[in-house]
């Protein structure tokens, strides 16, 4: 296999504030192996490469979102949360006359305008620190993403994925004014379906969202979690994954 790539990874650098400390943090992205190369222990040591370099540059935690868990787990990560999806389709009429008999949605123009930077959300003790070059990383400079809309008075960030035409409930500040955003967002003329993948939030009751259709299942992706230089409890992520794509 000599000069053969048989692997990639890479580590994403995110300021994160633990138990209100700032930390350095970095998500876990883009880690791939050859199929050829499974079970010769080559996930764990470029992991091991990872860890050593992690810690000379001061970064006290790697995360990331995965189904993979056993290898994860045999490189040294401890398996957090479990995320979960959820799909509200907000207008059904709307979604059901696409759907069966067919015909594009209709979608305002994408939004050049977002917050700069937002406030820490209000639950867990492991949380992004959602600054302005948070927000150019991982919206105004990611190519994989458009801003829809931002609901400022309620602190609700609604994307939407450049190759799908869902929206994606991708930042919140407070979960107890969700409900009343997505009724303000029912207004706004924008995709009918909105999705969010989350690990902290209760479950909505189809009630709560009266008309909106909703849905919740089990993803099978789990946060991985490896902290460098101390013991910590299991990080609750309240910061939305989405289903962004980072820039390595």
């Amino acid at each position: 296999m000599a000069g053969r790539l048989v692997g990639t990874q890479a580590l994403i650098p995110m300021i994160a504030l633990m138990n209100g400390e700032k930390i350095l943090s970095a998500k876990s992205e883009y880690t791939l192996l050859d199929p050829i190369c499974r079970g010769l222990g080559v996930f764990s040591n470029m992991y091991s490469v990872v860890f050593d370099w992690a810690k000379d540059n001061g970064i006290s935690c790697i995360w990331g979102f995965t189904s993979a868990v056993k290898p994860f787990q045999k490189a040294g990560f401890q398996i957090g949360s479990e995320l979960y999806d959820e799909a509200i389709v907000v207008r059904p009429f709307s979604y059901a006359k696409r759907r069966f008999f067919g015909g594009q949605e209709t979608v305002l123009g994408t939004c050049s305008l977002g917050p700069r930077s937002m406030a820490s959300a209000k639950e867990g003790q492991f949380k992004l620190l959602r600054d302005e070059s948070y927000f150019s990383y991982r919206y105004f400079e990611n190519p994989y993403r458009e801003i829809l809309w931002f609901d400022e008075d309620r602190g609700v960030l609604y994307t939407r994925s450049c190759t799908s035409t869902d929206a994606y409930i991708s930042e919140i500040i407070d979960s107890s004014s969700l409900v009343e955003s997505i009724s303000a967002f029912r207004q706004q003329g924008l995709p009918t379906r909105l999705v969010r993948r989350i690990t902290t939030h209760p479950r909505f009751r189809s009630i709560d969202l009266f008309p909106s259709l909703y849905k919740r299942t089990a993803s099978k992706n789990f946060i991985v979690y490896r902290w460098m230089d101390r013991e910590a409890p299991i990080p609750e992520f309240v910061v939305d994954e989405g289903y962004t794509q980072g820039i390595a």
